[in-house]
Order: structure tokens, then sequence, then C-alpha cells
């Protein structure tokens, strides 16, 4: 964890199935006559440093998602999650991210808020233009810079 400290969480259920695969068939392979006691090897059956995966993560994430995407990326992700689906729960983002204090958690639920506001005001937005009438509306074409027609 980036403050140093070791963490214990329950693996969720969907990757139990995804991770006996990497313990049973993967991991072995690339063990092969290593005595490396790390859970994430590379290919060379050594344990993968910290600096490894920083600079692989963003390698991989751009080949599957399209996006490369660093470890600080997945914290922002997980935190405004947490704070956008339960944020009733927001105090778990200091435990599972490692944050001394709540103001550092509180960051991401004040910015989870303004997503959501954002999104609420984006969709009352459409629904007035879905009920203007036709003659009521602005000229888009007027404003996007396209030739009427």
């Amino acid at each position: 964890m980036k403050d140093r400290r070791a963490r214990v969480f329950l693996l969720p259920k969907k990757l139990v199935g995804p991770m006996r695969d990497y313990l049973d068939r993967f991991r072995p392979t690339l063990a092969q006559d290593s005595e490396a006691n790390a859970l994430w090897l590379n290919q060379y059956g050594n344990a993968i440093t910290p600096d490894g995966f920083s600079r692989e993560l963003p390698k991989v994430t751009r080949r599957f998602l399209g996006v490369p995407l660093r470890t600080q990326a997945f914290r922002h992700i997980a935190a405004t999650s947490i704070a956008e689906t339960d944020p009733e729960h927001v105090n778990i983002i200091k435990d599972i991210l490692g944050h001394v204090t709540l103001e550092m958690s509180e960051r991401h639920y004040n910015r989870a808020q303004g997503v959501s506001s954002c999104s609420q005001f984006q969709s009352i937005v459409e629904d007035i233009q879905d009920r203007l009438p036709i003659v009521g509306r602005a000229d888009q074409n007027k404003f996007s810079g396209r030739p009427r027609s």
C-alpha cells in the first residue's frame, strides 16, 4: 500500500476463480525453477517490483481498456466509486486507501457529490429540451458553426 502498511481484505467472489487459475496454472509456469515467494511474478520468475508494476500497468490498461491508467488512477476510481454508490459508508475509503485522516477521503466524497450533481443537472436540462416545442428551441445550427439547411 501507499503508506507501506499491510492490509488484509477478503477477495471478492468474482475474483476467486481467476485467482485460482493464476495460482494453479500461470504462476507455476512463471516460477519455473525460481524460489520467489512473491504472489506476482514477471516473465523471468522474479517478484514484480513496485517500480516494474508502475511501469507496466499503464501499458496493460492501454491494451485492454484503451486508456493508460496508473496506480493513482485506480485509487481515485475506487474512492469515487465508493462515494458515489455508497455515500453512507464513505468512511471506509480511509481504511481501504490507507489515509491517515478522513480529510483525504472527504475530497473524494465531495468530488463524487459534484459529479453526481452535474449528472443530475444534465439530466434536467435534457428533460427540459425534450419538452420544449421545436419553435421554442434555439437554432442549433446557428451555434454550431454549421450552415443551415
